[in-house]
C-alpha cells in the first residue's frame, strides 16, 4: 500500500502486507524519497526474511507546523539502513528518525551501516532524535548517527537498544559553543572489556555482507575504547535490563558525563576496574 497525501502534513507512507506468500524482501527503497513526513512500514510477522532494505536516500524536511519524521518498522524480520536518513524540521531543529523492529518474539535484526542525520540546520538549534531498537532480536549500529545542534544550541538524542545490541559505529550529539547531547545504550546485559565488540563472523542481509559486532555469548560486549570514544561526542548513558560489569577502566578527558544503571530489581553493577 503506497499513500501520498499532498496536502495538509505532507506524509508519506508505504506498507507490506504479506498475503501469505513468502518473500525475500518487504519493503525496498534504493532511490530517493523525499516528504515532510516518511515511514516505511513491513506488518505481518516473520513472512518477510528482510522486511525493510534501505540503500538509497530518504530525507524528511518539516513543512508548516509539521515536524520532519522518518519511521522504518516492521513486526517481523529484519530492518537494514545502508544508505542515508535525514530529518530535519522546518524551523531549523532536528527531526525524528526511527528503525524499529517492536515484535518482541521476533528474532531479527535491526542494522544501521549507513547515516542517520537528524541534525538542526540553524544557529541555536536543538538537535533531533535518533532511535535504533528491536525488543526481540539483536541492533547493530556500525554507521554514524549525527543529532548535532546548531551553533550555540543543544545536541539532541539517540538510543541504541536491544535484547543484544552491537556497536561498532559513531554517534555525534555536539553543538558548536552549546550544550551536548544525551546518548543510551540499552542491552540486556553489558560487560565494558577488552577486545569487546570484535567482529565475530558475518552475516548477509539484503544482498549485503557485514561485520558481526553482536556477542554471541550470555552478555554484551564493548570495548573500553568505544565507550571513550562516545563520550567524547555525547553524554552516555548505560542502562542494562539486568548487570553491568566493567571489567577494564574507562577514561575520557571530555566534560560529558558517564551514567550507569539498570532495570531489574535485584540486579547488580559490577565495578571491576576504575573508571
Amino acid at each position: 500500500n503506497v499513500l501520498y497525501q499532498p496536502a495538509g502534513d505532507q506524509h508519506l507512507f508505504v506498507q507490506a502486507n504479506p498475503s501469505g506468500t513468502t518473500r525475500a524482501v518487504g519493503v525496498t527503497n534504493s532511490g530517493t524519497v523525499q516528504a515532510a513526513t516518511a515511514e516505511l512500514k513491513a506488518a505481518g510477522g516473520n513472512a518477510y526474511a528482510l522486511a525493510i532494505n534501505n540503500t538509497g536516500h530518504i530525507a524528511a524536511t518539516g513543512y508548516k507546523k509539521v515536524n520532519g519524521e522518518v519511521y522504518l518498522t516492521a513486526d517481523g524480520g529484519d530492518i537494514t539502513n545502508s544508505g542515508e536518513i535525514s530529518a530535519k524540521n522546518a524551523d531549523g531543529n532536528g527531526g525524528t528518525i526511527v528503525m524499529n523492529g517492536h515484535g518482541t518474539s521476533s528474532a531479527g535484526t535491526v542494522l544501521n551501516s549507513g547515516t542517520l542525520d537528524a541534525s538542526a540546520t540553524a544557529p541555536g538549534g536543538q538537535g533531533g532524535s535518533v532511535t535504533l531498537k528491536n525488543l526481540g532480536g539483536a541492533t547493530i549500529h556500525s554507521g554514524k548517527i549525527l543529532a548535532k545542534g546548531g551553533q550555540g544550541g543543544a545536541g539532541g538524542n539517540a538510543e541504541i537498544s536491544g535484547a543484544q545490541v552491537g556497536l561498532s559505529g559513531t554517534v555525534d550529539l555536539t553543538a558548536p559553543g552549546g550544550k551536548t547531547g544525551n546518548l543510551l545504550l540499552d542491552p540486556a546485559t553489558l560487560d565494558v572489556i577488552t577486545g569487546g565488540s570484535v567482529t565475530s563472523g558475518s552475516f548477509t542481509l539484503g544482498g549485503g555482507t557485514y561485520a558481526n559486532p553482536v556477542d554471541t555469548g550470555a552478555n554484551d560486549t564493548v570495548d573500553p575504547s568505544v565507550i571513550e570514544g562516545l563520550l567524547g561526542t555525547a553524554n552516555l548513558t548505560l542502562n542494562a535490563d539486568t548487570n553491568i560489569t566493567v571489567t577494564n577502566g574507562i577514561t575520557w578527558t571530555s566534560a560529558n558525563t558517564l551514567t550507569l544503571s539498570t532495570n531489574t530489581a535485584g540486579s547488580t553493577i559490577n565495578l571491576n576496574a576504575p573508571i
